[in-house]
């Protein structure tokens, strides 16, 4: 059986590029303008929380600049795209930190 050969260096190059980038309606490494309230900025890369929970030692350290926040916007970390139910989220003005679990999907 032959295997895949994976540009680990280009994996790498991307993984590296988008890290501290941002999905639409944000672009860029920096959010300079809210158009609707309470919006969501997602991280371009996305990290693999099945490979975390894996090996107990491993973690991720993550640091981000708030310069000024014009619109009380938090960072979370959640992981409801993939099937999951819960969120950690941060935020900036008040310095708590909240984690979540979605118990059902309606009241």
């Amino acid at each position: 059986r032959k295997h895949a050969r994976v540009d680990w260096k280009g994996r790498y190059l991307k993984f590296r590029n988008e890290v501290p980038t941002f999905r639409l309606p944000f672009m860029g490494g920096q959010i300079k303008l809210i158009r609707t309230p309470d919006d969501v900025a997602y991280c371009k890369c996305r990290l693999r929380a099945d490979l975390l929970c894996a090996d107990s030692q491993r973690g991720v350290y993550l640091e981000v600049d708030v310069v000024s926040n014009p619109d009380n916007l938090s960072l979370a970390v959640v992981d409801f795209e993939s099937g999951g139910r819960s969120s950690v989220t941060f935020s900036p003005d008040t310095g708590a930190v909240i984690r979540e679990k979605k118990l059902q999907e309606s009241p």
